[in-house]
This record gives C-alpha cells, sequence and structure tokens, in this order.
C-alpha cells in the first residue's frame, strides 16, 4: 500500500483521538479523515487523522444523517427528515443533501433527495425515495446538474457502472451514473424487487404480504443477469435485514444462518438444496480468483450468538462447504482485492463467556490479514499489536479505526502504510 500524503505535515503512525461522550461515535470518510457524530443530535464533526485535531463541527440542518463520503475533496451528506419538533419520527419523502468543504466546512450547496450508494468520479447521483421528482446528476463541487433521468427510483443493485431501477410494472432500466443514459434490461414479475445479484444472475423477491412485525418475503425468484428469465424459485422465508439472508455464491445461491435459523443452506440456480453446515453464520462471501470462498463463523458452543468464546471462523469452498482454513478467534475487519483483513480483540481471547472491562483491559488487540492471492495457503499473517484493547475496529481508505466501548478506551486511527508491516 501506498503511504497517504498528510495534509498537515508528517503523520505519527498512530493518534489517540478525542473522548467521545456517550452516544458519539466515529467513522472513516476517506483517507485521512473521520467524522464524529451522536445519536442525541445532528451535529457532525470532521476530524484530520494525521493529527487527531477536530476541523470542524456543525449542524447541517437537513434532519438525522443517513450517509456520507468524500467526493472530489467535497463531503457530501444526505439527511432525512423529522415529522415533527420532537425529531423522534422520520419522514418519507424528506430527503436533502448537503455538499461542504471537507476541510472548511464551509456550505457548498443543498439539494432536495439522497446520494445513491454508489458514485460515478465527480458526479454525485441523487435520488427522491418516496416523492415523484427525477434523479439527478450533479457536479460533486458546484451542484451543478449534469443529467437528468426519470427511472432511477427504486433500486438495490449495481452493476459496476449502471445503477438498475425497478417499475411497479416490474421493467427494469440500467442508468449509467455518468451520463443518466437508461438502458431497458427486462422485465420482472409486478411488483418484484432486486435484493441482491452477480455477473450471471440477479435474485428478486415478491410483495410482502401486510403483516405486523419485521417484513418478511414469501419466496425468492433467480434470473438471468441478461434479459431477466427466470431460471428458478426458492421457497424460503427471506428477511428485509442487513446483512442479507441471501447471498450470491458464483453459481450457487447461500442462504445465512443466525438467531432463527441456525443453519447455512446452499442451493444451485434450479433451486434444488445442495448442502446444509449446521451452526454457521455466514459472514461473507470473497471471490478468490474465481474461486467462491465462504468466511463465517462455526458455533461450537450451541449457543449462535456472535462472539460466542467457543465459537471459531472459518474459510469454507462454496461450491462443497469444505473448510479450508480454520482461523479461530480472528475476526473479518474488511475484505480488499488480495487480502482479507482481520483482527484478534481482546474480548474474543478468552475462554469466558462473560468477562469484565478490567478483565479485558488486560488483553491487547492484534491485526492481521490473509492472502488471497492464488496459490498462497490460506493463513493469518500477523502484523503487530495495536497498542490497547480494542472491541472492534474499521478498516477502510488505509486507515484502521478502533475503540472500545466497555472499556471506555479512547479511540485511535492507525495508518497502514508499507512501514505498518
Amino acid at each position: 500500500m501506498l503511504a497517504a500524503v498528510p495534509p498537515n505535515g508528517p503523520s505519527t503512525g498512530r493518534v489517540v483521538l478525542p473522548a467521545l461522550t456517550r452516544g458519539e461515535f466515529y467513522s472513516l470518510i476517506g483517507d485521512g479523515y473521520a467524522t464524529r457524530h451522536s445519536i442525541h443530535d445532528d451535529d457532525v464533526g470532521v476530524l484530520d487523522l494525521h493529527n487527531g485535531r477536530e476541523l470542524w463541527r456543525r449542524d447541517p440542518g437537513i434532519g438525522h444523517l443517513q450517509s456520507q463520503r468524500i467526493v472530489d475533496g467535497v463531503l457530501i451528506m444526505s439527511a432525512t427528515g423529522y415529522t415533527d419538533a420532537t425529531k423522534k419520527v422520520l419522514r418519507s419523502g424528506t430527503d436533502q443533501t448537503f455538499a461542504v468543504d471537507l476541510r472548511s466546512g464551509g456550505e457548498l450547496w443543498r439539494r432536495k433527495g439522497a446520494v445513491l450508494a454508489n458514485t460515478a468520479g465527480a458526479i454525485v447521483p441523487i435520488w427522491c425515495s418516496g416523492c415523484p421528482d427525477d434523479s439527478v446528476g450533479v457536479d460533486a463541487r458546484t451542484g451543478r446538474e449534469i443529467w437528468r433521468s426519470p427511472w432511477l427510483k427504486a433500486s438495490n443493485y449495481f452493476d459496476g457502472t449502471a445503477q438498475w431501477s425497478t417499475d411497479r410494472d416490474g421493467t427494469v432500466r440500467a442508468v449509467d451514473l455518468t451520463t443518466g443514459n437508461a438502458r431497458l434490461v427486462g422485465t420482472l414479475p409486478k411488483d418484484y424487487w432486486i435484493i441482491g445479484g452477480s455477473t450471471r444472475y440477479i435474485l428478486a423477491v415478491p410483495p410482502s404480504p401486510p403483516r405486523s412485525g419485521p417484513l418478511e418475503y414469501p419466496g425468492v425468484g433467480v434470473f438471468d443477469i441478461h434479459g431477466l428469465r427466470q431460471i428458478a424459485y426458492l421457497n424460503v422465508t427471506n428477511s428485509a435485514s442487513y446483512p442479507p439472508d441471501l447471498w450470491p455464491c458464483g453459481d450457487l445461491i447461500c442462504q445465512r444462518g443466525g438467531v432463527d435459523m441456525v443453519d447455512m443452506k446452499v442451493y444451485d440456480l434450479q433451486g434444488q438444496l445442495r448442502y446444509i453446515t449446521a451452526q454457521f453464520l455466514l459472514h461473507t462471501v470473497i471471490d478468490r480468483d474465481g474461486q467462491q470462498l465462504i468466511l463465517g463463523e462455526q458455533h461450537r458452543s450451541g449457543v449462535v450468538a456472535t462472539g460466542v468464546p467457543t465459537d471459531t471462523n472459518q474459510i469454507l469452498e462454496a461450491t462443497t462447504g469444505r473448510v479450508l482454513a480454520d482461523i479461530g478467534a480472528w475476526r473479518l475487519v474488511r475484505v480488499d482485492a488480495d487480502r482479507i483483513w482481520v483482527a484478534l480483540f481482546a474480548s474474543r481471547r478468552t475462554a469466558k463467556l462473560l468477562v469484565s472491562s478490567q478483565e479485558r483491559a488486560q488483553e491487547e488487540t492484534i491485526f492481521g490479514y490473509i492472502d488471497l492471492r492464488p496459490g498462497v495457503r490460506l493463513a493469518v499473517t500477523t502484523l503487530r499489536p495495536l497498542g490497547g484493547a480494542y472491541e472492534d475496529c474499521d478498516f477502510d481508505f488505509g486507515w484502521l479505526l478502533c475503540g472500545n466501548d466497555v472499556a471506555h478506551t479512547r479511540s485511535v486511527a492507525i495508518h497502514v502504510g508499507d512501514d505498518f508491516e
């Protein structure tokens, strides 16, 4: 990895961040930057991770923050408005997007609608959920409209260049996020909703019957990516959760295990059950040079709850369910193109189910990775201890951001450059 260029002089490598108050948290947003938020108000603060200093703090005044990202040196934030002054209930169709200069916090522009999860270079796609307005693509620095599309509405699938959008009649179009041009893909059954896809097929669910409680779909359709011809229908209950219950696994479909469904089930594209892995909770699916791998947690304790100390993390071959590697208590942090980044957290290296904050503080978190290059054995390469006992780490843009809410340890930002290894 190339080391980041600090905006204000050399980085110390490991920076202790300002202490958080109850309900506050940090989020990585870019190379050398994080935001500070609270569940109790709508203020946003931006920190320079090279020195830990807060650059600015403000309330954008657009509602409850839903997303944030840096595009072309601009911080883009989207939020949903409230129904009344109590700020307890959000109101559909009130999304707004607010752009500020990253270093100063000065407002650059604002628009109605929310930013999509995917952007195209310096173009920011904005759509309005719950309102009839067209979607637009705007310049990140000026907010100037570059394209406008009436087709980009409900969408859950991105093919790398275009966002797929489904009308209520089932018509699916792919909207190019650079130009706004729409391409007709095909037609799904009426009111079906895309929940995921791969380079070969997409998964779409029928409408959920009205009911109280969590939203659940009565099954899932498998459709060919070219023309949307239906391949199969899986008669499985599928909740509207994140992470999702169903995952594309190359030429297979994986149904995630969990508290209510303790076994992972793997189906082929004809809807036939291939195998079951008992007491297994799927965390993510990884493509290793065309080979599909499943990373998840094998529950040996008989208690299906993430983080039970006697559980172990494993890497499986998706086609057979064969265990390729058992990495023990090492826990997933992030997957890159050629590495799985993992950490050995303080609370995971004890045989006790419940441990006190003081006992946890005696441990030290260690960072490592698994090399995904073909021909390399799947095993953890230990990098180095992180200088404290942390229970949670985020890794993105070349930075580690770690904290410990249990022991109230101050969060740290660590740049993972060439000298880290």
